[in-house]
This record gives structure tokens, C-alpha cells and sequence, in this order.
């Protein structure tokens, strides 16, 4: 009995043994869930694996919340038009017409409406708007003051838009109706002249309707009365005397080419000339110039080309730009430069094209006489 007792003591170390060195490995395993002779041991942690990009997974944005998914442009329809109403609204659609038509002094044109830029209703196709004036205007000579005073409220309302209709009264011989007639005038040659030239909105009214086209324009009469617009909620008809203007948003541009006319009135002192174009930045423009002006102050027989005459002065603050030469800015806003008889260049900025002519200030405004003037050409293509 004591032998057999001392013969299991070696049995009985053996498998304490191998208890301890399984627990030793459950636990270095992360296997076991309890310790029964201390603080409970916590199971061993393996970092995830890294999930897996395609290789063809979008790249996420700056900020990590979406990826950078560039959603080409939707390309609308030929026919696509927006309407400018007169009441302020604008609605677009497509158009059921697939020409405009419009009488000219040289026939009529059916043009595409995919070819057009934008239409103007002149004040022919307002007649409304024309009887109105004439009845301010007759106001104007009323024997109450007040009335007078009303009229001339209300025609100043419509702003520079009424300047050429203005002129159709010039023979007014009733004393109140040419007195507020002629204030008028200066109020809006005042407004005219501290006018943003690149607002587009505010234009003088013409009698003929506009039909501008990438290369030229059309003037005349447009022939439809009504448009039929199928638009986002349905379908709409629009009077044409309802419409302010329509628009066609234009994704390539054509080049352009414009001719204008540069004289005295437009020294840099005064009032630049507008090519009546926009041009945006990194625009192609090309221009070349012919003609001469007189420089009366140096002598009866001087003149000059686009080029300026330097030996007749340079103007101030600029690199050396001579009298009497043309000289070119963008916007109201943008630093002339010399542009002369032949000058390419990109546009710096978006802006209306203007060209003026140098002239030593002291002689600006004066009784001199400069006789002449510069015809210029300028081709504009767009930029890439």
C-alpha cells in the first residue's frame, strides 16, 4: 500500500505538469477565458487585415467623405432657348419653333434657332409701351403742376432706355413740354456717362428687333408673334411682346469679327469706344487699323497714323505710348495699352473690348480741331 501510494506521487507531478504548460499555451493562444488564480486575462487582439482598393476605385476628396466623380455636362438640345420675360421671370425649355424668322432691308431670314445667340424684341413689337410715352409726354405740358411732375417721374422710370425715343419730341413747342423734356436729356446723359459699360441689362431701346447670330446680326422684323416653349412643367406659349430677350446658353463659341470707328470724341480723357464685345480671358484677339488723324495743335500739316507720333510727346505714366496713338482696354476697369496700326494678343480678363486715342490732356477739350479717324478691325477667337 505504501509503495503504490509512493508511486503515484511521480504520476500525480507528471500531470500537474502538463496541466500548467496547456494552460501556459491557451493562454500565449488567447484561448482561455478565465484565470482562476488572478484578474481576468483579456483574449489577445490581431489587427484587422487592410481591406482591399480595386484598382480601379475612384479617388477620394480632400475631405474624405466622396470621391471626386467629375459628371460630364448635359448637352441640350438645338433648340433649347431661355426666355427673358418683361415681368422679371425667366423660363427655358425647348422650343417648338425651329426657326425664327425676321423682314430686313435685304429680304427675309429663316435662321435656325441652333445658329442663334440671342433675339431682341425691339420697341416696334411694344406698341403699348410707345403709346405710353407719347401720353407722358403730352403730361409733361399739363397746367397742373403736379401732373407735370408725375410725368416726369415716370418717364425718368424707364432710365437711359427711352434716350433715342427722346428726339421724336425735339419739335415740342409747349414751354412746360420742352422744359421737363430737356431736363430729362441731362438726367439721362448723366446716368449714361457713371453707367458701368459692362452692364448689359441696362440698354438704350431700339424700334427694330435684333437677331444676333455668332458672326453677324440681323435688324429687322421678327415675324412670330407666339412661342411655343416645352419646358420642366409642361408646355407654355409666350407672346412675343411679353418677351424681354431670349438667350441660348453657347458652349463653343465662333470666332467673331467687328469693325468700329475711333475719332477725337474718344481721346482716353473722354469716353472710351466700345467694340460692343465681350471677350473672356485667354481670347485671341487680332487687330489691325488704317486711316489718320490731324494733330492740329503741332501744325496744320501734321497728322498721324495708329502708331502715334513720338517725337510729339510720349503720355504720362505709361511705357512710352506717343501721341495720337490707339490704344486698346478691357473693361472700365483695365489698364489701356498700345495697340497702333497692327497688334495680336490674348485677353488678361473678361471685359467689354474698348479702344481710345492718346492726346496731351492740355490740348483735350479745347478749341483745337483734330480732324480724322482710325477704322479699326478686330478678329476675336476664342481661347482653348
Amino acid at each position: 500500500m505504501t509503495h503504490l501510494k509512493f508511486s503515484l506521487i511521480p504520476l500525480t507531478i507528471f500531470g500537474c505538469l502538463i496541466t500548467f504548460f496547456a494552460r501556459v499555451d491557451s493562454i500565449a493562444l488567447g484561448q482561455i477565458d478565465d484565470d482562476p488564480f488572478g484578474a481576468p486575462v483579456q483574449p489577445a487582439t490581431q489587427e484587422p487585415a487592410a481591406k482591399k482598393t480595386p484598382s480601379d476605385a475612384p479617388p477620394k476628396s480632400e475631405e474624405g467623405n466622396s470621391p471626386n466623380i467629375e459628371i460630364p455636362a448635359e448637352e441640350l438640345p438645338a433648340t433649347f432657348m431661355r426666355m427673358h420675360l418683361n415681368d422679371g421671370d425667366i423660363v427655358s425649355g425647348e422650343l417648338a419653333n425651329k426657326t425664327i424668322s425676321i423682314v430686313t432691308d435685304f429680304g427675309t431670314l429663316a435662321v435656325p434657332i441652333a445658329k442663334i445667340v440671342r433675339f431682341e424684341p425691339g420697341l416696334n413689337s411694344f406698341p403699348q409701351i410707345i403709346a405710353k410715352l407719347d401720353s407722358l409726354v403730352e403730361q409733361l405740358g399739363s397746367t397742373k403742376y403736379d401732373e407735370r411732375e408725375i410725368a416726369h417721374k415716370k418717364l425718368m422710370q424707364y432710365g437711359i432706355k427711352i434716350k433715342n425715343e427722346l428726339a421724336r419730341y425735339d419739335g415740342e413747342t409747349n414751354a412746360e413740354r420742352k422744359r421737363h423734356l430737356g431736363e430729362i436729356k441731362k438726367e439721362i446723359e448723366a446716368m449714361i456717362e457713371s453707367m458701368d459699360d459692362e452692364d448689359d441689362e441696362e440698354q438704350v431701346w431700339e424700334r427694330n428687333d435684333k437677331l444676333v447670330m455668332a458672326n453677324f446680326t440681323a435688324v429687322g422684323k421678327i415675324q412670330e408673334t407666339e412661342f411655343e416653349l416645352n419646358g420642366k412643367y409642361g408646355q407654355l406659349k409666350i407672346a412675343l411682346q411679353d418677351i424681354r430677350k431670349g438667350t441660348r446658353p453657347v458652349g463653343n463659341r465662333e470666332a467673331i469679327e467687328k469693325s468700329v470707328t475711333v475719332n477725337k470724341d474718344h481721346f482716353v480723357q473722354f469716353k472710351f469706344k466700345s467694340a460692343g464685345v465681350t471677350v473672356e480671358k485667354g481670347d485671341s484677339i487680332s487687330v489691325t487699323s488704317s486711316g489718320s488723324l490731324a494733330l492740329t495743335p503741332w501744325g496744320g500739316n501734321v497728322s498721324s497714323t495708329a502708331d502715334g507720333m513720338p517725337q510729339y510727346g510720349v503720355m504720362p505714366n505709361t511705357p512710352g505710348i506717343p501721341y495720337g496713338a490707339l490704344v486698346a482696354r478691357i473693361g472700365n476697369s483695365g489698364k489701356y495699352f498700345l495697340v497702333g496700326q497692327k497688334k495680336k494678343f490674348r485677353a488678361d480678363a473678361k471685359g467689354k473690348l474698348q479702344f481710345g486715342i492718346t492726346m496731351r490732356a492740355s490740348y483735350v477739350g479745347k478749341t483745337y480741331q483734330f480732324p480724322g479717324e482710325y477704322k479699326v478691325k478686330i478678329k476675336i477667337e476664342p481661347g482653348e
